[in-house]
């Protein structure tokens, strides 16, 4: 397990460094960021990169998170496979927590964040 994780993260660290982040949402809590750049198709699913800049930090100092979203677009759902949560704005900082995530499938709420997510990726 710790050397898909190592593997995962080797694999994705130009992401970070490399992302377009364009703004997908925005709201009281703070603004959603979608990387342009990443979209990668694998057989049915897309991958893309999210990144969550919030307007104040919580109680154990994110101010930010980058998620990494598998799309279904044939159902319409998504799953996080991976995140890490960061002390600074913009996914900058120190990663203060991380890793493999394998959320279940869900389909997002109309006009929610995730739908909107999904509309982009797969239109």
């Amino acid at each position: 397990m710790q050397v898909r994780t190592l593997l995962l993260i080797i694999t994705c660290w130009p992401v970070f460094s490399l992302a377009q982040w364009k703004l997908l949402s925005e709201s009281y809590l703070g603004n959603v960021y979608l990387d342009s750049e990443s979209h990668e198709k694998k057989e049915l699913y897309y991958f893309v990169w999210q990144l969550q800049d919030f307007n104040t930090e919580d109680k154990r100092g994110v101010k930010s998170r980058r998620i990494l979203n598998k799309i279904n677009c044939q159902t319409g759902e998504r799953r996080i496979i991976y995140s890490t949560s960061h002390s600074e704005h913009m996914g900058e900082g120190i990663v203060l927590l991380g890793g493999i995530t394998q959320s279940s499938w869900t389909e997002p709420l109309p006009k929610s964040v995730g739908a909107e997510l999904i509309s982009k990726v797969c239109n």
